[in-house]
């Protein structure tokens, strides 16, 4: 493992049993710790007393330290010990005792300037067909927001794939969410099904639950998962007509096919001090058979690293006050349903359908990640469209969204065979089977931080010759990022970000488009 330099790790220690002191003293010498570790460790407990240890040590369960004890505002001297199983968050400018919290059961998760990784994908001999992995030497602050929340490979004979970003947006564990993904090149040998999944970036990242959905289907059906697991099919693609950005532009070009050359906002066009300028997308129209009363809408797209860059600032915003506003945002609903409303609100990309003079807001997409190209459905009613022809609109936050293909599709979901397969191993770089912790959704987590990887393996049922295979990853996590550890505390002004609509497009975007070259 690579020292790190000028990091803040957090620390959040999973509540595993109750009924302990919060601190204890020190009275035999064989409490002490052979090799303290010397820093600065910030350690908030569940009943937020602040610690602020000088020198420490982990030691069975629990964390030996001197320094400072600041209880209700009162601060005074401190040297005892304190029971990992009380504490909520602890915050470190020194890595020594990283894979020790770790080893005792904590969730890692880091806040800091990150001079050089923890691990590093380059050397270990994964060649990837279709992914540019984002660890790199150029990383950090300044290189451009590189996490992703976990990635998905299949194999296919020599070459790898990334195949899914799994749940991303889901950066707490309020926030946490099961996705789906189409495999597009995944491919057993001999009944087995492999794939490995990895963590890339500067965060750390929690699997609660990963599956395969082995999906039958007719002959010239195409599968496709809705955000809710729900399996629908499309049998005859209709294309757009018309398609036009916001600003009256032809972009059908740009949508016809997935071809990688997508619609994407241009932001020198852009005015940010007014409305219309924080928001950006494109009105399309196709052909409807008279009789139509619903239809399928699929939208291939991939979004920007403009989420990245707004989360970046969020929790550098909250300062000093960051462990106990992550404290608040796993313990607290109110606080949780604010920030997921501000993601729903202004991450998602929401369909809207022309009907009786007015535009019909009916389904969201949500957010994908940076780093592949997805196609996602959802469902509209057109029971209120005259006429020949349907115009949508889809609009999102400016810049945050690129758009590859869009089709729609009116025929009905035909009948599909469905087997779900857990893993029937999954194998860390260090020789553990984590299988027993991704088998199911029982909020038993699979923990990866920066550099590492398992590699799971899946019994997937035989194949029938009659039918069309589709394999589906279902994956369930949350992921912790990790940011640059200085900032001022602008509570006020995130809290005002996260209630008000389109504020924190109107304080991000101008930043956005000044530094964006810094996140390619």
């Amino acid at each position: 493992m690579k020292n790190i330099q000028n990091v803040t790790l957090i620390v959040v220690i999973m509540l595993l049993a109750g009924g302990c002191k919060t601190s204890e003293k020190i009275t035999r010498t064989s409490q002490l710790p052979d090799r303290p570790t010397e820093g600065n460790l910030k350690v908030l407990m569940n009943d937020s007393t602040l610690f602020e240890l000088q020198t420490f040590a982990l030691r069975d369960s629990l964390l030996i330290g001197s320094g400072n004890k600041t209880k209700e505002g009162r601060t005074r001297k401190f040297s005892g010990a304190l029971n990992v199983h009380e504490i909520a968050y602890i915050q470190s400018n020194v890595s020594a005792p990283l894979k020790d919290f770790i080893a005792a059961g904590a969730a890692v998760f880091f806040v800091g300037t990150v001079a050089s990784y923890v691990g590093d994908f380059s050397n270990k001999g994964f060649a990837v067909t279709e992914h540019q992995s984002l660890v790199s030497s150029g990383g950090g602050s300044g290189g451009g927001g590189a996490f992703c929340c976990p990635l998905v490979y299949s194999h296919e004979g020599s070459s790898n794939y990334l195949e899914s970003e799994t749940f991303a947006g889901a950066v707490f564990k309020g926030a946490e969410r099961t996705s789906f993904d189409v495999l597009h090149h995944a491919q057993p040998d001999h009944g087995k099904l492999m794939l490995t999944m990895t963590d890339e970036g500067q965060e750390t990242e929690y699997t609660n639950e990963m599956k395969i959905l082995s999906v039958d289907a007719p002959n010239g059906a195409t599968v496709i998962p809705d955000f809710k697991g729900g399996i629908h099919t499309i049998s005859q693609e209709v294309k757009p007509v018309r398609c036009i950005d916001f600003n009256g532009g032809d972009r059908l070009r740009e949508v016809l096919n997935q071809d990688g050359r997508y619609w994407q906002s241009d932001l020198n066009g852009k005015d940010f001090t007014q409305s219309s300028g924080l928001r950006d997308g494109l009105i399309l129209e196709f052909r409807k058979p008279t009789a139509a009363k619903a239809a399928k809408i699929v939208v291939t797209s991939t979004n920007t690293k403009l989420a990245i860059f707004a989360f970046e600032r969020i929790f550098k915003m909250k300062g000093e006050s960051r462990l106990q506003w992550y404290q608040k945002l796993e313990n607290d609903p109110a606080e949780q349903m604010k920030f997921v409303r501000f993601m729903v609100r202004e991450g998602m990309l929401r369909v809207s359908v022309w009907q009786k003079e007015h535009w019909n807001d009916q389904a969201a997409i949500a957010g994908i990640g940076p780093l592949i190209t997805k196609p996602q459905i959802a469902l509209l009613d057109l029971s209120a469209v005259e006429g020949e022809t349907v115009k949508i609109k889809l609009e999102a936050t400016t810049d945050l969204w690129k758009i590859d293909e869009v089709y729609l599709d009116y025929s009905p979901d035909v009948a599909v065979a469905v087997q779900e397969c857990s893993p029937s191993s999954a194998m860390t770089e260090d020789g553990r089977n984590v299988e027993s912790l991704l088998a199911k959704d029982d909020n038993q987590y699979f923990a990866m931080i920066l550099g590492e990887s398992a590699r799971l393996s899946f019994d997937v049922p035989p194949v029938d010759s009659t039918m069309k295979r589709t394999y589906i990853l279902k994956s369930k996590g949350y992921y912790h990022q990790w940011f640059d550890s200085h900032g001022e505390d602008h509570v006020a002004e995130v809290d005002r970000i996260l209630a008000e609509p389109m504020y924190g497009s109107k304080v991000f975007l101008p930043l956005w488009k000044e530094q964006k070259q810094n996140y390619r």
